[in-house]
């Protein structure tokens, strides 16, 4: 994390608020939430995800951490920063649930719509709605279909029963891309694709198949 902000001439103390989407160790680094916790850092997470978060740390750091995360429930809006901040429900296989995040801020023509999804299923029709007439747009595109096919590594049924149906592919992200540009009245300004897995998918192939 220090080195990604030393990269965008910033620290840890130009960090108004972390939002954390579930309880996955890649997703919720007990090192980082003591670190922004003692540094005062607004912490935000779903009741679930809270209740995680304080079972896994050590004894030391539960009542910090407890009092610091600031639980929100879906659908309730909340101020980040200069953002109003709304979560919502993503389906996934974590303990204590997972949200996606949309952000709003005043501008001088309306407001400026950003929103963060990322480890969900096949997302419904009321996410895609949030999708829809973004500024930006963080989604997942976590796998390439024919890797992940071709890796031995990894277990038929974790492909099955965790990756392929809770997380997004190359394939699937173009197709729900294509429909949610489809229905908005505005093409966002940037488009991230997130969560590309080492293992069995490339940077290149999640842009290129996205670019087509």
């Amino acid at each position: 994390l220090e080195q990604k902000l030393n990269g965008l001439d910033r620290t840890t103390r130009d960090i108004t608020g972390a939002l954390i989407t579930h309880s996955h160790f890649d997703h919720m680094n007990l090192a980082t939430v003591r670190k922004l916790t003692k540094e005062g850092i607004p912490l935000y997470s779903g009741h679930g995800v809270k209740e995680r978060a304080i079972e896994k740390l050590e004894r030391g750091h539960r009542a910090a951490v407890k009092e610091h995360i600031r639980a929100f429930r879906s659908n309730e809006e909340f101020p980040v920063g200069d953002y109003s901040v709304t979560a919502f429900e993503v389906a996934h296989d974590s303990d204590g649930g997972c949200s996606g995040f949309e952000f709003k801020k005043a501008v001088h023509n309306g407001h400026r719509k950003i929103v963060y999804a990322t480890d969900l299923a096949y997302p419904s029709r009321a996410v895609k709605k949030k999708f829809m007439d973004c500024d930006i747009l963080f989604i997942e595109s976590d796998h390439d279909d024919g890797m992940l096919d071709e890796c031995a590594e990894i277990p038929e049924y974790i492909k099955e029963d965790h990756i392929r149906g809770y997380h997004i592919s190359n394939a699937e992200c173009c197709e729900i891309l294509e429909d949610v540009l489809k229905k908005s009245q505005k093409v966002p300004e940037k488009i991230h694709l997130l969560h590309i897995s080492e293992t069995i998918n490339t940077e290149e192939k999640a842009l290129a198949e996205c670019r087509n």
